[in-house]
């Protein structure tokens, strides 16, 4: 069982929800190149319209980048100051 930090939730990795599954990397494209390597490089095919971009937490939940954004933005996690409606970039992380 994976064990999840306790205190203030927080922004771990880049994320792409593909179906049920969630890739990480420390950037969207490391996510998808791990999503090519478990699914085969066809995978959109497959999923054409049940997938997504996000961030996973310290508390082991996937959002999305909107959420994200909030997130890191209430913890001093990026490097450029949170507006609401803002969606996370994993280039905006400290």
């Amino acid at each position: 069982m994976e064990s999840f930090e306790t205190g203030p939730e927080i922004i771990t990795k880049a994320a792409l929800r593909v179906g049920e599954h969630i890739f990480t990397g420390s950037n969207h494209v490391e996510a998808m190149q791990e999503a090519d390597d478990e699914l085969g490089r066809n995978w959109l095919d497959e999923y054409p319209t049940d997938h997504e971009d996000g961030f996973t937490t310290s508390l082991g939940r996937f959002v999305n980048r909107g959420e994200a954004a909030e997130i890191a933005g209430k913890n001093s996690q990026t490097n450029r100051p949170y507006r609401d409606g803002d969606a996370l970039d994993s280039n905006h992380l400290k």
